[in-house]
């Protein structure tokens, strides 16, 4: 991974983390590359099945209210994650609730948060070793 200068170091750590924990289930999981069908928004990860359909799509740090509605709504078969670095869960978990509870249509997909805090700042070792798992996050599930 390479920082962009106008990139956050948090920003670049989650989009790391995020890979390193949603690898196991989606094994082709991309960092920073458009999704075809979609033209506004890009993703920070993105995992798709073998048509070519977004089946993972992961934000990291800053995300507006109109890019969260819209991919809740638009995405109901994609698994969402939502990842901030070190902030109190509880209003962010309020946006995506009452996004959810204004859905015209139920999702089949998962929306995960996550939380990253400053203990997981130092988390990649020297040789490139990602140490972050599930049991030392702050993880919520919808």
């Amino acid at each position: 991974m390479i920082k962009r200068a106008e990139e956050k170091e948090t920003h670049v750590l989650m989009k790391i983390f995020l890979a390193k924990l949603y690898a196991r289930s989606y094994y082709d999981i991309k960092i920073e590359v458009r999704y075809p069908a979609e033209r506004r928004y890009k993703p920070d990860l993105l995992a798709t099945d073998d048509q070519g359909n977004a089946i993972f799509w992961g934000e990291c740090g800053e995300v507006g209210l109109d890019k969260i509605r819209t991919l809740l709504s638009r995405y109901r078969d994609t698994h969402l994650s939502f990842s901030k670095w070190n902030i109190k869960p509880g209003p962010f978990e309020s946006i995506i609730e009452k996004s959810l509870e204004k859905l015209s249509k139920k999702r089949s997909a998962p929306v995960d948060f996550i939380n990253f805090t400053e203990a997981q700042r130092d988390a990649v070792a020297a040789d490139g070793e990602v140490m972050v798992d599930w049991p030392q996050l702050y993880h919520r599930r919808w």
